[in-house]
């Protein structure tokens, strides 16, 4: 028994040290390559947010391609004039005469409602006025009839003042009888809708035999200019310092392809506190009609960033110190301005 364990110690022995051998040396090459930190392991490095590289954007068509440190700010256009159009009294609409994409100059006729109550209403009133013009010469003849009599102290000044109220009544009433006709007539000529300026017919809501009102206000139709439209776009308040009213800016359709010179109209006068941004107003020559309001239009920061004029070094008095340019220059003031004080008293 104590021979066979021998054997087996003495068989077991040197397979294990060759393990142990093994095993040392592939430690020691992982710990080389370890050290050397120059091997590749075949992935591109891994980047974090802020280096991403930013996306470039190209106008379309032809506008061109624009620079690494170019930012494009996307706008809105809109028509400068446009008006929902409604009835100016209610009624049933009887006639259309335009449809959507027409073209109308101002005072063209648009739509009408069912005149005839008004028509009516023109007839009662005349004949009205025609009651009030005979009760009036009657009037008139009673009153010199009781001027004679009264010159001849026929009758009391009572009745000849009661003849004289009952012309005075009658003439009022013919002239309100006037005024009856006159806004008969107004309700009919109400009943007929014209353009208020030239532009193009953008919508047609309603159709005939549709009842409209003006209390609520009904729209039947949209009518908009596009000969110069309106463009809005939200910019970073650091253009304020070069952005102003009249400063031409160049607007990028890419959807169609062109490019437009745009002339600031007005800059808003408050920032958005949550985005940083002002937003302009610009207006865009569109005589030809290829821009459609609502389209997507984009304004390249190169617009506004220029350099700012310096400010300038004499500017700055003893009233009104520039204290922003050199750190601690304003406790320094306030400090010589004390001294100063105290040297005075």
């Amino acid at each position: 028994m104590k021979r066979t364990h021998a054997l087996r110690r003495s068989s077991h022995g040197p397979l294990a040290l060759t393990l142990t051998s093994i095993a040392l040396a592939g430690l020691a090459l992982t710990g080389l390559a370890c050290d050397s930190g120059e091997g590749e392991t075949g992935l591109p490095p891994a980047r974090s947010g802020a280096e991403s590289p930013k996306p470039r954007v190209k106008a379309a068509g032809g506008v061109g391609e624009l620079g690494a440190s170019a930012e494009r700010h996307v706008g809105k256009v809109l028509p400068i004039s446009s008006a929902q159009i409604g009835p100016k009294a209610s009624g049933t609409i009887s006639r259309i005469a335009v449809k959507e994409g027409d073209r109308v100059k101002k005072g063209d006729f648009l739509f009408a409602l069912d005149a005839r109550a008004q028509r009516l209403g023109i007839t009662q009133a005349k004949t009205a006025l025609k009651s009030a013009v005979l009760q009036r010469d009657e009037a008139k003849r009673a009153f010199a009839r009781q001027q004679r009599l009264k010159d001849r102290g026929s009758i009391s000044q009572a009745s000849f003042e009661q003849a004289e109220n009952m012309l005075k009544a009658a003439e009022n009433g013919v002239k309100q009888a006037e005024v009856s006709v006159s806004l008969a007539r107004r309700q009919t000529f109400d009943s007929s809708v014209v353009a208020p300026f030239d532009g193009i017919i953008t919508q047609k809501a309603k159709t005939v035999g549709e009842t409209v009102t003006m209390m609520p206000p009904t729209t039947v139709l949209v009518l908009q200019d596009h000969s110069t439209l309106e463009l809005r776009v939200n910019v970073p308040e650091s253009a304020l310092r070069t952005l102003e009213a009249g400063k031409t800016i160049s607007a990028d359709f890419p959807a169609i392809a062109i490019s437009r010179s745009a002339v600031i109209e007005r800059v808003m006068p408050t920032v958005d506190p949550v985005t940083r941004t002002v937003e302009i107003v610009a207006h865009i020559s569109n005589k030809d009609g290829l821009i459609k309001p609502g389209m997507y239009v984009e304004i390249s920061s190169e617009a506004f960033e220029a350099e700012a004029p310096p400010p300038d070094a004499g500017g700055a008095d003893a009233d009104n110190p520039d204290l922003s340019l050199k750190p601690g220059a304003l406790a320094k003031a306030v400090a010589g301005s004390d001294d100063e004080a105290e040297n005075e008293s």
